[in-house]
């Protein structure tokens, strides 16, 4: 699986001696969801890799293109378990009693939903 974009924008702030909380005032964000992002634990979405781009002179968007290689392949690794889960079960289990997944979860629509979500979140953060 291709790692978090957060590990790319950490060496290139320390490569360039920015900190954190610099990104944070150059770009509107908080230095919490900056943070966040370094450490993988948020996405870069398009208004965070433009305001990169804009404000810091970084590629956002080679960035942005590492974000949407990492969420496909966290997409796929999902939908290869759940294939993996299901292959077990219909060897364990009658069909007719087989757990159904949850809907809108059959192809990892719960990442894209926390995705949009956090989107949502950082459009509501900006000025």
């Amino acid at each position: 699986m291709t790692a978090h974009p957060g590990n790319t924008l950490r060496e290139m702030l320390a490569d360039l001696r920015i900190s954190q909380a610099d990104v944070a005032r150059q770009t509107g964000y908080t230095t919490k969801h900056i943070s966040q992002v370094v450490n993988g634990r948020a996405p870069i979405t398009a208004d965070l890799a433009y305001a990169l781009s804009s404000e810091l002179n970084l590629n956002g968007r080679d960035l942005l293109k590492a974000q949407a290689e990492h969420d496909y392949d966290v997409v796929y690794q999902l939908a290869q378990s759940e294939i993996e889960e299901t292959a077990v079960a219909d060897k364990t289990t009658d069909t007719n009693t087989q757990e159904q997944p949850e809907e809108g979860n059959e192809h990892g629509g719960d990442m894209w939903r926390r995705s949009l979500e956090n989107a949502e979140a950082d459009n509501a953060r900006r000025p």
